[in-house]
């Protein structure tokens, strides 16, 4: 007698889930209305060439009152690295088109400086002189003046004006932060030998009590999830902290251009913003290398263009994440929404202007009807959050009312929002013989077109006909516990019950437990299903489906091609490590579908209820799709490989294992390949693994 060891405990192990966020009511950096431009690309003269760009640059109030910027501009004639620096001036900090001044600086080879190689100026005003640190190419050196105009180089004792270099090659960057009498110079620097351990960039920091001597450096942040770049040594660039109310942001930059991005940290050491770690990150901005000013009282970012044609400035507030209380039973719309003084109702909450970070706290034993719909969006690291507070049961959302948000309880019409451990009852359904879009608008939790990034999950639905409709991208569904929705259908007759309704590319279904979607009578006999990708408007690319336990259901995944309001192929598609115990097939792939592959799943079909469909377990019409290392355990009422076309055929399945439930010869459909097992269930002594929460 063979043996099977089938363990389930993969189909609840942790998971992680798109990074950490940073919590508590942190001020985070924001920009704050419309950019203006101060500077273009700059006439050079003999110097021209149609592809110079301004780059990293520096910005300050010279001794006079006027403000001057400093650019390093690229590709350029002037031989050698192409970069030399140029300037501009304005009267007022706020004023547009700075005025150009001309060429400000040259590399000098007789001190030392590589030809071209003119880096990323900046400028720090102490003890009355104006200090400009630069990179050479390879080394950060020092200038001064004493009216913030006109600089000369400061030799060292070897008659060079560099202060320091390394530990990787290329230092550049550099920008200064005195805190009491201490100075911090950060600058970045790449290499594509990295010690083990380390990353091929870094943002380094060296301390100097007098601005001259440098200790040795510190490896400030690296890696992590902003470790990209348009090559090795891009993803720390440009650094810049900023000094607020005891704590230090800082500004790393990874990409230039029109897909430009910079990564915010805070940290209350000016050492130590996360090495490979992203509990720091606050937020992103799609901006390249910014600095920040400081003046009169109020904060202004100044970036590059996004096509490197020039520079330009926004003002900046910083912002702190809120929290909102609301308790049906004991709260009152008139108080301030404090835990103690908690709002009342869904109105109230529909009319806060929400911004990222905010956190919507809804009490336990709370019951709440009608719709909720959240405009506004979070950031990455920096979610709009509507979740529990207190003891008790999980606070209850339903929306019967079809003719309110189509009986959404929530609908998310913003990016970045996260919907943790509510519960969801009693939605509505479509109404009768509703068309496609009517269907597509329907669910207790309905995500958007647009409205990226979210996430459901830990949440309950009980008797839903629908119960999550997702057409934005990125969206993940996971840990929710989907069930009794076996008593009226999606939208008669031809529409049963349906877990989760997919509408577009870029999904992950992960971790969840659906039961009992499915309607016995309607055009089919009988309908409904786990999972359903549909509304051909839309593409369907990367889409995972992965360690869900289904059971009792009309079919795990159905992805639609000839009913749908536009026929559109699915790529990418990923389905592993899934446990199904439902009616009807496994995956009824109507559409073509490409790089599919199927993996690790346990089918079990042994039930089934009579409907106009075949019962099969891989419907796949097109054919093509990868099936491999499955464990398929059914009877002979149930084909195993079918579709309307000898297309389905073509699969490639390998490595499976197909297990006869009741003695009988299984109807596999297809010539079995030479690693695959085909055997009774009887066969085989079998250890089971469940996880306690299921014993």
């Amino acid at each position: 007698m063979r043996k099977i060891i089938v363990s389930l405990l993969i189909l609840f192990s942790c998971c992680v889930l798109h990074g950490q966020t940073q919590t508590g009511a942190t001020p985070m950096p924001v920009i704050a209305g419309e950019w203006w431009d101060i500077a273009g690309v700059p006439d050079l003269g003999a110097y021209n060439t149609t592809n110079r760009e301004p780059v990293d640059f520096g910005i300050w109030q010279a001794k006079d009152g006027t403000w001057q910027l400093w650019s390093c501009i690229r590709n350029t004639a002037c031989g050698g690295h192409s970069r030399l620096f140029y300037r501009w001036e304005g009267k007022k900090l706020t004023d547009t088109d700075w005025t150009p001044k001309g060429i400000a600086m040259m590399s000098d080879p007789a001190v030392g400086e590589p030809v071209g190689g003119l880096q990323a100026p900046f400028v720090l005003k102490d003890k009355g002189m104006y200090f400009m640190f630069y990179g050479d190419w390879n080394r950060i050196c020092l200038a001064q003046s004493k009216d913030g105009k006109q600089f000369k180089r400061i030799p060292n004792e070897k008659g060079q004006p560099d202060l320091f270099e390394g530990p990787y090659t290329n230092t550049r960057d550099a920008m200064v932060l005195k805190v009491d009498d201490h100075y911090f110079c950060y600058y970045t620097g790449h290499t594509d030998t990295p010690p083990a351990g380390q990353d091929s960039c870094a943002v380094f920091c060296r301390t100097s009590s007098d601005l001259f001597h440098w200790n040795e450096p510190v490896n400030v942040c690296s890696g992590g999830s902003p470790n990209q770049g348009v090559w090795y040594g891009a993803n720390c660039e440009c650094p810049f902290v900023v000094h607020r109310n005891g704590l230090f942001y800082l500004f790393r930059n990874q990409l230039y251009g029109p897909g430009a991005l910079n990564t915010q940290y805070v940290s209350t050491d000016p050492l130590s913003f996360g090495i490979r770690d992203d509990s720091r990150i606050t937020g992103q901005m799609k901006v390249a290398a910014p600095e920040i000013v400081e003046y009169q009282g109020e904060y202004y970012i100044v970036a590059l263009k996004p096509n490197l044609d020039g520079i330009r400035m926004a003002r900046l507030k910083w912002e702190t994440p809120r929290n909102y209380h609301i308790d049906s039973s004991k709260g009152d719309d008139a108080w301030d929404g404090t835990p103690t003084h908690p709002w009342k109702s869904l109105s109230k909450v529909a009319s806060l202007p929400f911004q990222p970070g905010d956190t919507l706290f809804f009490a336990r034993g709370s019951s709440f009807t009608g719709g909720l719909e959240i405009n506004a969006s979070g950031s990455r690291h920096r979610p709009i959050v509507l979740t529990a507070f207190g003891e008790g049961a999980m606070p209850t959302f339903s929306n019967p009312d079809s003719s309110l948000l189509n009986g959404n309880a929530i609908r998310i019409s913003g990016s970045h929002i996260v919907v943790d451990g509510l519960y969801f009852h009693d939605c509505a359904p479509a109404a009768p013989e509703a068309s496609f879009t009517d269907v597509w608008n329907v669910g207790a939790i309905r995500i958007m077109l647009g409205s990226n990034y979210c996430t459901v999950k830990n949440c309950e639905f009980s008797n839903c006909p629908k119960a999550i409709q997702s057409t934005g991208e990125y969206a993940l569904i996971t840990g929710n516990y989907l069930h009794s929705a076996n008593s009226r259908p999606l939208s008669p007759p031809g529409w049963g019950p349906i877990g989760i309704h997919i509408g577009n590319s870029h999904q992950e279904i992960a971790y969840n437990i659906i039961r009992d979607y499915y309607f016995i009578g309607g055009l089919f006999g009988a309908d409904g299903g786990a999972i359903e990708i549909d509304d051909g408007r839309n593409p369907k690319h990367d889409i995972a489906i992965h360690h869900n336990y289904t059971c009792s259901n009309m079919g795990f995944l159905e992805v639609s091609w000839f009913a749908d309001i536009a026929k559109t192929e699915t790529h990418n598609l990923r389905i592993s490590h899934n446990l199904s115990d439902d009616f009807q097939d496994f995956v009824m792939l109507w559409a073509p579908t490409h790089n599919t592959v199927i993996e690790y799943n346990t089918i079990i079909r042994t039930r089934q209820v009579k409907n106009d469909i075949v019962p099969a377990v891989f419907l796949c019409d097109f054919g093509g799709n990868i099936i491999r290392y499955n464990l398929v355990v059914t009877d002979s009422t149930t084909q195993v490989y079918t579709g309307k076309t000898e297309y389905y055929r073509t699969n490639e399945h390998t490595y499976n294992c197909y297990l006869s439930a009741d003695g009988s010869r299984l109807n596999i459909g297809t010539e079995l390949h030479p690693t695959e097992i085909m055997s009774n269930f009887g066969d085989f002594k079998w250890e089971i693994k469940m996880p306690n929460s299921w014993e």
